[in-house]
């Protein structure tokens, strides 16, 4: 650590408030508090000509929270503003790191951007102070948006830097500087013109910050959490430096400190990669369970479905698409900040969370449907029911691929035999799994929509060739479906697909061309891969535990406080030439408390990877729910999919005897592990174990041979400290489903794993449609490069052109095109705030580049006159 010359040594104060927009209290409550608060800050700034600044915690969503109630001082506020009296921005809001994609950070910066400037600010500093831990792509997102910066206080310890002031280099090489809040965001709070409550814990505080002061110059944070401004802070000032003569304090902004500590940070020890070890929060990526499938459904909802959707249908449809993407994307952002996504709140604000996500998803799912239907020349829900219909299947991906879909088909109740055919006459294998009474509604330009009783069928079917990001047409009649071996599908013209064996009287028994699998009656089974010969047995053994912690950390439980699922019994609810599956009906227990569990495995014809869903109905307090896959011959490597990377990870073992002493608080190192929809793990010769999974985000990996996949907590306390504000619903009572597969893969070339892990994440949307279809729309954007990562779409902020951005999940510069749609006729390569970088060329529809190491690449792209042909 670098020591301080003298004891002399100067100091920038920054008058600030951490604010949470919901927390222990909602929006609304909060929002009075908020009221005062900018009430009083603005009687200050007309009160104290000298007052500096005041840092409103880096993000612009409160600006909005606050002229709802307040517009009649729109006009005072905008020039405090524009004067630079109140600072805002960069972020919309302060969003948690590892609970949001990297489409969605992007995004948030785009918005808090895009509205600072519209105030006059151009914030150059990256804050994130309270965020629990750092993914190692930070410092590439940063500085795509011109931000050579970081402030923040956790993920990191002590024992990793030696001084407060050091650089920080993410996954792709690119750094930033950094500036450790050591002490924390709020580390001179309370200091008022009274000095005598708080000199002493102010010189503890010097002394600690002078210790890990490599500049000389200390960054005071005046405030915390909802604090309302400090008045008479010049006279505080001058107290603070008779009271400390060896302190030479101003009043002063981040980026004052910033310019006076800017020549330290070259020569300190670096930090490297993601930082997530925040000891005490390591509960918050399970709780609350069904927020987090919800908000990774409407993230993929958006990036991946409506808003590429809507950018191709534009200017086709009977209503503008894009800016309802925008009203979806508001609603998403509003509940990634780290205090909402992270579930430890009232549940008050889980209600308003949720009620936002569902929002977010009745927008994006009529989004979907009249895109579909624009590009195909319809309008949305037109045509009377009746056979032959027609059915559109989406393909989300940017890559051709055949995949098993399921969907509810509105027949006339009339109704015999079906059949399914795709657009070059093929006939598409296919069942019907269900069938209910239900009611089909047509829709008119002049009067009410009819409604017609119908049989609806859940029919699943395997499409072949599904075009990239396109929308292919399948024909449904009342010919009788033809007859086809258990082995194959098709029509007999040599395009086969590779089906299942039939199970037989092996019950336990599941197998296709990839898989061999066998299954116990306590939901583990075991697993042959065929292509590398790799054997792994008693993978998906649930576990279950008790959890004294909240809701905010796990506190591991007493060993007489886990057990496993009882043995139960095997039925068969699946054996088709598309899917095998098998139903584990069996039970696990806590504290006497007995709740019976239905695990489906399941394998699907050509597919590496077995499938589970686990379902039951929780009554359960105070737990942790794992599937726990054990593997003999793990190495201890392991990569994790976060936010634009593959993260490398190891196991983490507990610094402390795994035990809970009750009344006291408990606190060891954080072991939960961040993941999105990718986990692996590698074994031996070169082969991984990947867990995917569809809407969780932690497992754990205390000893090499034993990762468990988290798939809930349920506890009923934000934390002991809030006890009074009511946290019950997180325990989560009520039906729990989880969805998650396991397959093995060459640990080698991890973006195989990773877009194994998208295909079974982002399923085909498909629409039935009874109106002909009057044009035959071509496909979306296409990679011809597989390590090459979708991360969405979307109008650009100049409102000229498109923007697709994508990264490269590898360790090597990876060179390739991507084939784009005939409207476009310019590319541009750009930073992530969309400054232009190079200019591309267009050729024969396709644009050549090269992406560096785990780099984020923006593109550009202008619409002009047709340059190519319809592809389909």
């Amino acid at each position: 650590m670098a020591a301080v010359v003298s004891k002399e040594f100067k100091a920038v104060v920054v008058t600030h408030s951490h604010w949470d927009r919901e927390w222990y209290q909602s929006l609304e409550e909060y929002r009075f508090r908020l009221i005062e608060l900018v009430d009083r800050l603005l009687a200050i700034l007309n009160d104290e000509p000298e007052y500096h600044s005041f840092w409103l915690d880096g993000h612009t969503a409160p600006l909005a929270d606050y002229l709802l109630i307040r517009p009649e001082r729109r006009e005072e506020l905008e020039q405090r503003l524009r004067e630079g009296k109140i600072k805002i921005g960069p972020w919309y809001v302060l969003a948690d790191e590892f609970l949001v994609s990297g489409e969605a950070c992007v995004r948030n910066l785009l918005t808090g951007v895009r509205q600072m400037r519209q105030y006059g600010q151009n914030s150059a500093i990256g804050y994130a102070p309270d965020t629990f831990g750092h993914i190692d792509q930070l410092p590439q997102i940063l500085q795509g948006f011109g931000l050579d910066n970081a402030f923040f206080w956790r993920g990191y310890s002590l024992e990793q830097i030696d001084g407060a002031e050091t650089l920080w280099r993410g996954r792709d090489g690119s750094e930033v500087k950094v500036v450790c809040l050591v002490g924390g965001y709020s580390n001179s709070r309370g200091i008022t013109v009274d000095l005598d409550n708080t000199a002493d814990r102010i010189d503890v505080m010097l002394g600690r910050l002078q210790h890990y002061c490599a500049s000389g110059t200390l960054l005071l944070m005046n405030g915390i959490d909802h604090a309302l401004p400090t008045p008479q802070i010049a006279e505080v000032i001058r107290r603070v430096e008779e009271r400390f003569p060896e302190v030479t304090a101003k009043h002063g902004s981040l980026e004052d400190y910033l310019e006076a500590v800017a020549v330290t940070h070259s020569g300190s020890k670096p930090l490297t990669g993601e930082l997530f070890q925040v000891a005490g929060l390591d509960g918050c990526l399970s709780n609350r369970p069904q927020q987090k499938r919800l908000n990774r459904h409407l993230e993929e909802s958006l990036a991946v479905y409506a808003e590429p959707l809507a950018l191709q249908a534009d200017g086709l449809g009977e209503v503008p698409l894009l800016p309802f993407v925008a009203r979806a994307w508001e609603l998403l952002l509003k509940c990634h900040p780290h205090d909402t996504i992270c579930g430890c709140h009232t549940d008050t604000v889980a209600r308003d969370m949720e009620m936002r996500l569902h929002r977010g998803l009745q927008i994006t799912d009529e989004v979907e449907q009249r895109a579909i239907t624009a590009l195909l020349g319809l309008r949305a829900r037109a045509g009377a029911l009746g056979l032959p219909c027609k059915v559109a299947v989406y393909n989300p991906l940017p890559w051709s691929r055949s995949e098993r879909v399921s969907l509810d088909l509105p027949l006339p109740l009339n109704v015999g035999e079906i059949r399914l055919r795709d657009n070059r006459g093929r006939v598409v294998q296919s069942r019907i799994v269900a069938m209910r009474n239900g009611y089909y509604s047509e829709f008119f330009e002049y009067k009410i929509p009819t409604r017609e009783a119908c049989l609806v069928a859940r029919l699943e079917c395997y499409v072949e060739d599904l075009p990239p990001s396109g929308v292919i047409l399948l024909e449904v009649d009342d010919a009788p479906q033809v007859q086809v071996d258990a082995m194959e599908t098709g029509d007999g013209d040599g395009s086969a697909v590779a089906g299942l064996a039939s199970l037989g009287s092996r019950l336990e028994m599941l197998e296709n061309g990839q898989l061999r699998v066998k299954v116990y009656a306590d939901g583990s089974f075991d697993l042959f891969d065929k292509r590398s010969g790799v054997t792994l047995e008693g993978l998906n053994k649930l576990r279950i535990e008790a959890d004294h912690g909240d809701l905010y950390r796990f506190a591991p439980a007493l060993e007489d406080e886990i057990s496993g699922t009882e043995s139960g019994f095997l039925t068969r609810i699946s054996d088709t030439a598309l899917c095998q599956a098998v139903e584990v009906n069996c039970a696990i227990t806590l504290r006497g408390e007995r709740v019976p569990l239905k695990i489906a495995i399941s394998l699907t014809a050509e597919k590496g990877q077995v499938e589970i869903e686990v379902a039951f109905d929780n009554r359960f307090n105070d737990f942790r729910l794992q599937a726990a896959m054990p593997l003999a011959t793990a190495t201890g490597v392991g990569l994790a999919h976060t936010p634009f990377s593959l993260s490398p990870r190891q196991p983490i073992a507990p610094r402390e005897a795994p035990r809970y002493v009750r009344g006291e608080r408990f606190r060891v190192n954080a072991v939960s592990q961040p993941m999105h929809s990718l986990a692996l793990f590698e074994i031996a010769d070169g082969e991984g174990l990947a867990l995917y999974n569809r809407g969780l985000y932690e497992y754990t990996w205390e000893h090499c041979q034993q990762p468990r996949l988290t798939l809930m907590r349920g506890v009923g306390k934000i934390m002991t400290e809030l006890a009074e504000h009511d946290a019950s619903g997180g325990q989560s009572h009520g039906a729990q489903q989880f969805a998650y597969a396991v397959g093995v893969m060459p640990y080698g070339e991890p973006h195989m794993a990773l877009a194994a892990a998208q295909e079974y994440a982002m399923q085909p949307r498909v629409l039935p449609l009874f109106a002909e279809p009057q044009r035959q729309p071509e496909s979306g954007v296409e990679f011809r490069n597989r390590c090459w990562v979708y991360s969405g779409m979307k109008r650009a902020e100049s409102g000229s052109g498109d923007i697709l951005r994508l990264w490269n999940a590898s360790e090597r510069e990876e060179s390739g095109e991507v084939i784009l749609p005939s409207y476009y006729s310019g590319a541009t390569l750009v930073r992530l705030d969309e400054t232009p970088l190079q200019s591309l060329e267009i050729r024969d529809g396709r644009v050549c580049f090269s992406v560096k190491p785990y780099g984020i690449a923006t593109l550009l792209l202008r619409r002009g006159a047709a340059v190519r042909c319809n592809n389909q």
